[in-house]
């Protein structure tokens, strides 16, 4: 029997599809043969640490299996002239059936030093360049295009240095890492980056996805933290093909309840999220690793970043811009124009008009949802 190893990217352009049986369940597998170094006979044993698995309709109920969910280690599939071997728990990348040309088996880390470029100055660029910062075999920069933040922001740090208090509990840790640049400049901050991500309100994405656009490499991961609504559409938008060559994320908000304590010296973290939600595109080259886990290893380790579906539920899943306006719209669609005695309270202010917008809008939400999955059965919202 031959044996190959393979740790690269594995060649879609010949493959087989199988049927593996996962906890009862039957999930098509795209088996490739990687011609460069394994040849598509019989009695070649093929090592690997991953696969990618190819989405059915059928697997709809299983947006992302877990290393804990995957126990098999070794399988023969039928038909097939493979004898599958991996070294660990198998992991699997679920993509929609039509995007199978593009994706690739990724390592779940990356073996070198991930190079992250935050984007804004607010709290939660403070707090994501600190605890970004702070983690192993991470590079963290810093990209603020408002006024001269950039400026101040660094003076600031090289005169009282840079600090992050991170509450949990009645417990702080402190963490003193900073940023290795920060910068204006778009030419300073881009050489070798894999990973950007946006902490600016959705009004200034156009901004730095302009100003970043003539320095991003193929294989980059763009990250909308957070990304709704419609994060994508802008990427797609103003990167035209180049969006096609990127990985774009998106998650549902800010990791942390967090704020400056002195602008360009100190933040601190109120809470920590458990988990933030998330989905993933693809683009074509794919990163060197998992994206998801790459982002991980930025953040820390909490909150857990659970990808899984398409982009377009995290727009959907945009819950102010439905709350928000259904509160607003309750309280002041009968307003005489009078000033109030008292001011008015937000959510504690909800009474019965508009919670039953605010139903109906939810509804409508789920509903618009449904029916794009009845049309579009390989897209999982």
């Amino acid at each position: 029997m031959q044996h190959a190893k393979c740790r690269d990217a594995l060649d879609w352009s010949s493959h087989k599809t199988v049927k593996l049986e996962l906890k009862g369940k039957t999930a098509c597998i795209l088996v490739c043969l990687w011609q460069s170094k394994v040849p598509a006979q019989a009695n070649v044993e093929l090592e690997v640490e991953f696969l990618v698995c190819v989405v059915t309709s059928e697997m709809q109920k299983f947006p992302w299996l877990s290393p804990n969910d995957c126990s098999l280690l070794t399988f023969s599939p039928p038909d097939c002239p493979l004898r599958i071997v991996a070294k660990q728990a198998l992991r699997f990348m679920l993509q929609p059936l039509r995007c199978f040309h593009s994706a690739r088996a990724l390592p779940t880390h990356s073996s070198t030093m991930v190079k992250a470029l935050i984007c804004g100055g607010g709290n939660g660029a403070h707090v994501m360049a600190g605890i970004a910062a702070a983690q192993p075999d991470t590079e963290a920069r810093v990209i603020t295009l408002f006024a001269d933040e950039a400026e101040r922001w660094t003076a600031n740090m090289a005169a009282g240095g840079f600090s992050i208090d991170v509450h949990s509990g009645s417990s702080v840790k402190t963490l003193t890492a900073k940023p290795s640049l920060v910068t204006k400049k778009p030419e300073e901050a881009m050489p070798g980056i894999q990973v950007i991500l946006f902490a600016v309100p959705a009004f200034a994405h156009e901004q730095y996805l302009n100003a970043l656009k003539p320095y991003v490499q193929p294989g980059t991961i763009l990250v909308g933290i957070p990304g709704q609504a419609g994060f994508e559409f802008a990427v797609r938008g103003i990167w035209g093909d180049l969006a096609k060559k990127c990985t774009i994320m998106s998650f549902e908000s800010l990791p942390w309840a967090c704020r400056i304590k002195e602008f360009g010296k100190s933040a601190e973290v109120l809470g920590t999220k458990g988990t933030l939600l998330g989905a993933v595109q693809l683009g074509s080259p794919p990163p060197p690793a998992d994206p998801t886990g790459m982002v991980q290893s930025v953040l820390g380790e909490f909150p857990k970043l659970i990808t899984s579906g398409h982009l377009l539920g995290i727009t959907l899943m945009a819950t102010n811009g439905y709350l928000h306006p259904s509160i607003m719209y309750g309280r002041w669609k009968d307003w005489d124009g009078k000033p109030l005695d008292d001011n008015p309270l937000f959510y504690n202010g909800l009474d019965e008009p508009s919670a039953k917008v605010l139903s109906s809008a939810s509804d409508e939400v789920v509903a618009t949802a449904k029916a794009i999955m009845q049309q579009r059965n390989q897209v999982s919202l």
